[in-house]
C-alpha cells in the first residue's frame, strides 16, 4: 500500500473515531440535561394545587370562542352574495367548521380532565344532559340521554363529526344550526359498536360554563 493509500486510510479511521467521540459526547450531553430536569423540579402546593394550573378564566373564553361560529353562522349566510369568491363564503368556508371543532375539542378536554379531578356532584344527574346517545347505531331506537361528561368523552374519542346545516341554495355555503352529531367506535366484549352522539352547542355551553363557575 502506497504512502497516500495509508495517509488517506489514516484520515478515514480518524474521523469514524471523532464521529463516534462526538455521539457519545451528545448523548452523555442530553443524560446530564436530563437528569438536570429532574433535578428542578418544583411541587406544587397549598389551593389549586391539583390538576393543571389552567386559569378559569381562559376555559371561559374558549366556551365563548365555541358559541361564535353558530351564533354567527346564519348572519353570515345571509350576509352572502352567494357567488363563488364572496369573501365571506370563502372565509366560512376556511374557517367556520375548523374553529368550531377546535373549540369544542379543547373545552372538552380541559373540563373532562376537570371531572375527574373535582367530580360532576355539582352538575346533578338531570341538569348534565346536553343531548341523545345511541350505542349501537344497527339499533337506532336504542337511545339514551347523554350526560355533559359523557359529551365530554365523545367529543374527545369521536371519529366523526358532523354539524346541522340549514339554507342551502342559491350558491351559498350552508350556516350552521347549534347541532353537532359525533360517531365513533367502541368494543363490547366480542364486538365493535359503532355510536352516535347528537347534542345542542348551547346546551353544551351552559353546562361547561356552569361548571366553571362551581
Amino acid at each position: 500500500m502506497s504512502d497516500r493509500s495509508n495517509k488517506e486510510a489514516k484520515e478515514l479511521i480518524d474521523e469514524r473515531q471523532l464521529s463516534n467521540r462526538g455521539c457519545g459526547l451528545r448523548y452523555a450531553l442530553s443524560m446530564a440535561l436530563e437528569q438536570r430536569i429532574t433535578m428542578i423540579e418544583q411541587f406544587r402546593s397549598g389551593p389549586g394545587a391539583t390538576g393543571y394550573p389552567i386559569d378559569p378564566s381562559e376555559v371561559d373564553l374558549d366556551i365563548y370562542r365555541l358559541l361564535l361560529p353558530f351564533a354567527a353562522s346564519r348572519a353570515l349566510h345571509k350576509a352572502s352574495t352567494g357567488q363563488e369568491n364572496d369573501p365571506i363564503n370563502l372565509l366560512r368556508q376556511q374557517f367556520e367548521e375548523s374553529e368550531a371543532s377546535r373549540a369544542l375539542l379543547n373545552v372538552a378536554i380541559i373540563l373532562r380532565n376537570a371531572m375527574d379531578e373535582r367530580g360532576e356532584s355539582i352538575l346533578g344527574s338531570e341538569s348534565s344532559r346536553v343531548g341523545t346517545l345511541v350505542k349501537d347505531t344497527n339499533r337506532p331506537k336504542t337511545k339514551e340521554p347523554l350526560s355533559f361528561r359523557e359529551s365530554c368523552h365523545k367529543i374527545i374519542h369521536a371519529l366523526q363529526i358532523n354539524f346541522d346545516a340549514g339554507g342551502e341554495g342559491q350558491g351559498k355555503l350552508p350556516y350552521l344550526r347549534p347541532i353537532v352529531h359525533l360517531y365513533g367506535k367502541k368494543r363490547d366484549k366480542k364486538h365493535v359498536l359503532e355510536w352516535k352522539a347528537t347534542f345542542n352547542i348551547f346546551a353544551f355551553a351552559r353546562r361547561a360554563s356552569r361548571y366553571m363557575v362551581g
